[in-house]
């Protein structure tokens, strides 16, 4: 853990050498919530079931892959197991078969498997059985008023959001560049103000947002992060467009650190405060990063706050409410089990702005980054009809977007699809018709089932 905390807490680079003299680099300025995110970083591990979380019907892989950047963050040594995982069974949460000759496929679960995988390490070109890298880019709309945006296929609904976008320009950015037209399409969902609309489909502006009512907060520190990817690509405009989000967020910014989110988490809560802590930080605005931070690091149990709940320390709560629940009536000192689900969905993103590290990136240094041109979009869209995937280990080899030839070995299939047609909430996996079970679902998993219903198709 030492280890961890060191890498997250900042140290000084190495010196510069001018004229035979070597001069001291600059000290890297200490990050006081190191171990605050270390200690959410090893709770958020001990829930792994088998490296992977569990959903409301079997594993979650959207909230698997989000524990696989959080992980990834503050250097935790689950990392490899978890992308081991993802690598055996994880292709169940992008495409999933409807007949036996088409099968469906979700951009956005497909992007964020892509960005699972740079972060991971692994080779983008072969993870889960395909070349995921192309599959993203097999996704592109090609021309249009969509023209640039990751695209369902044969889903029935093949409209993205926010989230999927810049999913897919962090993932292409970092596998070998991101073509323009993939960020000129996220581009255009900001808004004036500099905030980002969730989905054009739900919002007032048909192409460029034109309202301002429109913005989603978490939206907008997602596509800060994404422009950020997009400029170390060279892509013009992407870092003023980041800037202008980044200023948007801490203007924003609620007079005790927090944040909300639109619709249904507009109030303050962790989920929220920790995606856009963590862009503030990645763009300099280091008050209000900090501020931030330690806003979620009140939610968070510690051994001088957990009470009743002393037996999930390091756990964060997505909001006071739920903190102040479980510190007087956790029974067996620990947080009910019908309860973890929404801390697990909001500490895997809290946490994020405690470690202040760019999404996909570990304090060890970046995945691999092939370092090739650019590609097009796509030379080839992926079919309306193809060979669905087997209920085997092995997948298919051409017939689908980024086949490859090399299957993983993979245990038994998870049923978990990750499609979620509608507007959703904090959405990391699970469908929303399976969660929605029963006019009781509500209250039985709280805020828990609005996260896991929420804004993204992807997460």
């Amino acid at each position: 853990m030492r280890a961890a905390v060191r890498a997250l807490a900042g140290v000084a680079g190495a010196g510069l050498l001018v004229a035979g003299i070597a001069l001291p680099a600059p000290a890297v300025e200490p990050n006081p919530h190191a171990t605050a995110a270390v200690e959410a970083a090893k709770w958020l591990a001990g829930e792994l079931k088998d490296n992977r979380l569990p959903g409301f019907a079997g594993t979650d892989w959207g909230l698997t892959i989000d524990a696989l950047f959080a992980l990834g963050a503050t250097g935790q040594p689950q990392v490899a197991g978890v992308a081991d995982a993802i690598d055996a069974e994880g292709a169940d949460f992008y495409t999933f078969p409807i007949d036996e000759t088409k099968s469906a496929w979700i951009a956005g679960a497909t992007a964020k498997t892509l960005a699972a995988a740079v972060t991971a390490g692994r080779d983008p070109k072969n993870f889960t059985g395909r070349d995921l890298r192309q599959a993203v880019l097999d996704l592109v709309a090609k021309d249009g008023d969509v023209k640039g945006q990751l695209r369902n296929r044969n889903t029935g609904n093949d409209g993205t959001n926010t989230f999927d976008q810049s999913l897919g320009v962090i993932g292409l950015a970092r596998s070998g560049g991101v073509p323009p037209d993939v960020v000129g399409f996220l581009v255009e969902q900001q808004c004036p103000a500099g905030g980002f609309r969730l989905d054009r489909s739900f919002a007032s502006g048909p192409v460029n947002c034109v309202d301002d009512k429109d913005i989603d907060p978490d939206s907008t520190g997602m596509a800060v992060q994404a422009l950020l990817e997009a400029d170390k690509n060279g892509v013009p405009g992407a870092k003023a467009a980041a800037d202008k989000g980044a200023a948007y967020l801490a203007q924003i910014q609620r007079a005790d650190g927090s944040f909300g989110g639109s619709g249904p988490t507009v109030d303050s809560n962790t989920n929220s405060t920790g995606l856009i802590g963590q862009a503030l930080a990645v763009t300099g605005h280091t008050a209000a990063a900090n501020r931030a931070a330690d806003w979620v690091a009140t939610h968070q149990l510690t051994a001088q706050n957990a009470g009743k709940a002393a037996g999930d320390l390091g756990a964060v709560a997505y909001h006071k409410a739920s903190f102040d629940d479980a510190v007087a009536n956790a029974t067996g000192g620990k947080i009910p089990d019908m309860q973890r689900d929404q801390w697990r969905r909001a500490g895997a993103q809290a946490l994020l702005a405690l470690a202040k590290l760019p999404l996909t990136h570990s304090p060890s240094g970046p995945g691999p980054d092939p370092g090739e041109p650019p590609s097009e979009t796509s030379s080839s869209a992926p079919p309306t009809s193809s060979s669905a995937p087997s209920s085997s280990s092995s997948r298919p080899t051409s017939t689908q977007p980024g086949a490859s030839s090399s299957a993983p070995a993979g245990a038994a299939k998870s049923t978990n699809t990750g499609f979620s047609p509608q507007k959703t909430l904090a959405q990391t996996g699970a469908p929303v018709a399976e969660v929605a079970v029963g006019g009781g679902a509500l209250v039985a998993f709280g805020v828990g089932l609005l996260l896991a219903g929420r804004r993204r198709n992807a997460r």
